[in-house]
């Protein structure tokens, strides 16, 4: 965090006499990761199949500094809301005490679980940006920079059948944080209002990981914009 602060810093000092942005934007988050998909249902697969998917509100607020005419920098912090995804599986509990399996059949008990997912990321994003006019009032930019992604992730697992209950020897919750730094690019279009509001459309894709698995987060947003 503090090393984007101080790149963000020194790239703005030469620029004390030019424009200053601020921006807040409410966003509609959306995350992808890689997935695996299987068949059946092992142990291993109660925490390992579960995914991180979805979409969520959440928000940005950015300080930007002009350095030339079509360029300068900016520094962005956003949230995402929290994504959840459940699921229910069966389970056929002969696997936790190593009863050999028929080669068809159904399970000795018909149990399930639900499993649960939760996840909220938070990036603070150092930002180089270019743009240029497309009308008397609207102008385009196109950005590009190195992001710090804070990852929260929770998996639980809730068993559905009180007759697993006195059989079950796994973990039922599992909570990560992560940090890890990652390249972001983005586009945002700013229509002026007045002399100092613009109303911001734009766009972020970060690559983010999870709990060793990788996927994108995408961040398209509209918002508010005051120059001073």
């Amino acid at each position: 965090m503090r090393s984007l602060f101080a790149v963000f810093l020194l790239a703005a000092a030469p620029a004390l006499a030019q424009s200053t942005m601020i921006t807040a934007a409410v966003n509609g988050d959306i995350t992808r990761f890689s997935s695996v998909e299987t068949d059946g249902l092992s142990i291993g697969d109660v925490f390992t199949d579960a995914t991180h998917d979805g979409e969520a509100i959440g928000f940005t607020v950015g300080v930007a500094r002009a350095i030339g005419e079509r360029w300068g920098v900016a520094f962005e912090v956003g949230r995402t809301g929290e994504i959840e995804n459940s699921e229910t599986a069966a389970f056929d509990p002969r696997i936790l005490i190593q009863v050999p399996l028929p080669p068809i059949g159904r399970p000795i008990l018909d149990l399930a679980f639900e499993r649960r997912t939760e996840l909220q990321l938070t990036t603070s994003t150092a930002l180089l940006w270019v743009k240029h006019s497309a009308g008397d009032r609207v102008e385009l930019s196109y950005t590009a920079g190195l992001s710090l992604v804070s990852s929260e992730s929770a998996r639980t697992f809730s068993i559905t059948d009180d007759r697993l209950l006195a059989i079950w020897a796994l973990p039922t919750g599992l909570r990560t944080t992560e940090h890890r730094a990652a390249p972001v690019v983005g586009a945002d279009a700013a229509i002026t209002l007045t002399d100092h509001i613009a109303l911001t459309a734009g766009i972020r894709a970060f690559v983010v990981e999870v709990a060793g698995t990788s996927g994108w987060l995408i961040r398209p947003g509209v918002g508010v914009r005051w120059t001073f």
